[in-house]
């Protein structure tokens, strides 16, 4: 679970010459929430809003003189915004398979934030940074993530109520979960979304219990919530029990 977020987010981007390549951003929206999600298990330096990692062509900054090559750029008002103008060479990017892209952009995501951390003297960026590299490779890049968790009390017995994002080539799903001493006994599906639909990530906001009832409560403007989950007695007084939804 991912609490008290220094960083609220982060983003890659892609141009090529004049043209934006807007498509690949929604792709490798796992990859960044990824990134984001372990710099801020060890991140404790100042706020951070938006994190924007910018890769573009020799061409693009033929076109556009007014931004270099390798530049970092920060300013604090709006609750801190960070953006890095690196290079990429398409020709090159485009021939890699996809798990080659992955770990291309894992590489130079990690390359690009020391170098941004360097900049503005942000040692914590640059530990959290090397930390989250580190994890990254070590969970073979799993996007799925914990979004919210709660322990609650259900028939008398002590359970795990979480909420899981998981996110596939085409969309996202969020599923709800009820655990007893680290086994499921619970799995529901609550919503799907498209890649890059940030809203999806921020709309759940509570969970809470009313008798034998789960709610999960959120924005008031996302369709699903809040929902109730009727938990039987049975499934939770049988040890064996798993039910999936």
């Amino acid at each position: 679970m991912i609490d008290n977020n220094r960083i609220e987010r982060i983003l890659f981007w892609f141009k090529d010459g004049d043209v934006s390549l807007n498509e690949l951003t929604p792709k490798y929206f796992g990859l960044a929430t990824l990134l984001k999600n372990l710099i801020n298990l060890r991140y404790t330096g100042k706020k951070i809003k938006f994190v924007n990692l910018k890769f573009s062509s020799q061409r693009t900054f033929e076109l556009y003189p007014g931004v270099t090559e390798n530049h970092v750029h920060y300013y604090s008002r709006q609750g801190g915004h960070l953006a890095f103008y690196g290079v990429l060479n398409f020709h090159d990017f485009n021939a890699l398979n996809e798990d080659e892209k992955t770990h291309f952009l894992w590489e130079e995501a990690h390359r690009v934030l020391s170098i941004c951390a360097k900049s503005t003297k942000n040692d914590s960026l640059l530990e959290a940074n090397d930390f989250a590299y580190r994890r990254g490779i070590e969970t073979n890049f799993n996007t799925d993530y914990q979004l919210m968790e709660r322990e609650i009390v259900l028939y008398g017995c002590t359970l795990k109520a979480s909420i899981w994002i998981q996110f596939k080539n085409d969309g996202m799903e969020a599923y709800f979960t009820l655990e007893d001493h680290g086994k499921l006994r619970f799995k529901k599906f609550i919503d799907d979304a498209a890649l890059g639909a940030e809203f999806f990530l921020e709309m759940f906001k509570a969970i809470i219990v009313e008798g034998d009832t789960i709610v999960i409560k959120g924005s008031w403007d996302a369709d699903v919530l809040p929902m109730y989950i009727s938990i039987d007695r049975d499934l939770i007084l049988q040890p064996q029990t798993n039910m999936t939804l």
